[in-house]
Order: structure tokens, then sequence, then C-alpha cells
């Protein structure tokens, strides 16, 4: 893939944040950044395989750095992971509400665990919510995420009686604190009568490996960037792109 195709691909990362700037449009052409524009860079951490990239406002109004990568083989699509990292040092102005678009500051974005994992929990039965979802980091008790109310385990059976599953992950900070420095996680989905749902369980990345790709990759990315608004002209060079973004009030 290349880096152009990269940055509008990522523009959806699987994160649990619409303010993330996710569906807009990445142009081949050269708008002078009235709309904005984003600049992403390949990364591969310990086999996962996805990318950095960054949104810039015309108005000085910039996203974090937003990292997602994808696990590989067939398993593609079912696991997923996002850090986002604010490019102050010092990192965000502190807050009473956390923003996912903030960003975190980069000396904990890592060590402290991702921003989200995504999980595909895939199930058709009869539920009973509430929906719990457990989890173990290399085979300690973490704790757990409640997936469904009771209420929505009602609201989504079908003329059967029966739900499916949903393609969803884990975001609560607590929990991805506690399974930061564990590689293999397992999570196991029961409802309220204790029925088991669902059971997966995989490896994700190394923190220490994921924080060095990004600081290589925001090496380019930063580089590229400097020079791509001197002129807005679309760059692409050493697995890293910029390109403006497209008018979102134009149609096709």
């Amino acid at each position: 893939m290349s880096a152009v195709l990269l940055a509008v691909a990522l523009a959806l990362p699987q994160a649990p944040a619409p303010e993330a700037d996710s569906g807009t449009a990445v142009s081949a052409q050269n708008h002078g950044g009235a709309h904005g524009w984003v600049c992403s860079a390949v990364v591969e951490v310990d086999g996962y395989r996805g990318g950095v990239l960054r949104h810039f406002g015309a108005d000085s109004d910039h996203s974090p750095y937003i990292v997602t990568v994808h696990e590989p083989g067939d398993h593609r699509g079912r696991h997923s992971v996002t850090w986002t990292i604010h490019p102050d040092p010092a990192g965000p102005q502190p807050t009473r509400k956390r923003s996912f678009r903030a960003g975190r500051k980069q000396a904990d974005a890592f060590r402290s665990g991702p921003d989200f994992v995504h999980i595909h929990f895939a199930w058709y039965t009869r539920v009973e919510g509430p929906v719990w979802a457990h989890y173990w980091g290399d085979g300690a008790y973490a704790g757990a995420d409640r997936l469904m109310t009771a209420r929505s385990a009602r609201r989504f059976r079908d003329k059967d009686g029966l739900t499916g599953g949903i393609s969803g992950g884990l975001s609560a900070r607590p929990l991805l604190t506690a399974l930061a420095g564990a590689r293999t996680w397992q999570v196991v989905a029961v409802d309220a009568t204790g029925k088991q749902l669902f059971s997966d369980s995989f490896q994700l990345p190394r923190w220490q490996a994921a924080e060095a790709e990004f600081r290589r990759a925001r090496a380019r990315l930063d580089a590229l960037e400097a020079e791509f608004r001197k002129d807005h002209e679309p760059r692409e060079q050493s697995d890293a792109a910029c390109a403006d973004h497209d008018d979102p009030n134009s149609t096709i």
C-alpha cells in the first residue's frame, strides 16, 4: 500500500472517537491548506502493520498523532491497536474530562497501555444481559468491561429471540493500564446467566517496540510535513506522505 493510500485508509481509525477527524477526504490536489491537511507514515510493530498519521487544521487546530496497527494474517480485522500521542512533550493541558482528540503525553502513551484495542466479539445465540467481557493479561486477571446492558441485549434480539455479537473492543483506561505490560491477552464474554458467549486469546505488540517505532515514524512525518506546508504540493517519500484535505462542502 502506498503512503498516500495509507493516509486515506488511516483516516478511519478503529477507535471510539468521532472527534478524531474520521471520514475526512484526502486529495491529490493542492488546495493551499485551506481545508487542512494530513500526513502519515508506515509503521510495523511485532508483526502488526499500520501507520501513524496526524491531521492539521487550516486554523491551527491540529490533531494528536494517531498510531493504528492491525494484526497480521488471517486475523486481520479482528484485532487492532490505537495509541494517541500529544505533540508537546509536556502533554495536553489538564482538563476535567480527557478527550481522545487531545492525545496523551508521549512518556505515558505507550507504557500505560493503548487508547483502544479492537476486538470482534462474535456470537449468535440467546443472550440475557448485561454482558461482561473479562480480561486476563499473561494469565493474570485484570478486570471486566460491560459490553451490553440488559436493555440493549433485549433490543437487538431477532424474531427467534437470538442476539448477535458486536464489533467493539476495549477503551476503559483502568483496564488498559492494568493490561499494558502483557503480551498475551485473553478475553471471555459472559451474559447474566453465566453463559459463555465468546472466548479469544491473542498477542499485542510490546509497548517498548511500539514507542520506538513511533519515534522513528514521527521523525519522517515531521520532516515531510515541514516541507509540505511550504507549497502544499502532495508529497510521498520513504513510506511517508502528506496531502491536502478536500473541500468538505464540495460535491462529486
